[in-house]
């Protein structure tokens, strides 16, 4: 895979242990890429293979479709509801 020198690899950027808890303890390790699964698959062709063989992709849109399906996450919460209402003045 060619690596263009004026785009980024890779972000990194640190995050509080109590942010995360034990998340990064949670995880499952696969030794042979035929025991995934055709929605594993999936997914690795939607997020990985096919954003980086489209010539015409705008940088950064997997970050803002992250960040709209997390805000949709929290507006689809319970908790967010009470939240919400808590901050009306």
């Amino acid at each position: 895979m060619p690596v263009d020198p004026e785009l980024p690899f890779m972000q990194v950027q640190p995050v509080n242990r109590e942010l995360y808890g034990n998340a990064l303890e949670q995880f499952e390790l696969v030794t042979d890429l035929a025991h995934l699964r055709p929605e594993e698959w999936n997914a690795f062709q939607t997020t990985v293979v096919r954003p980086n063989v489209d010539p015409h992709r705008q940088q950064g849109q997997y970050a803002v479709a992250a960040r709209r399906r997390r805000k949709q996450e929290l507006s689809d919460s319970p908790s967010s509801d009470t939240a919400a209402s808590d901050n009306i003045c």
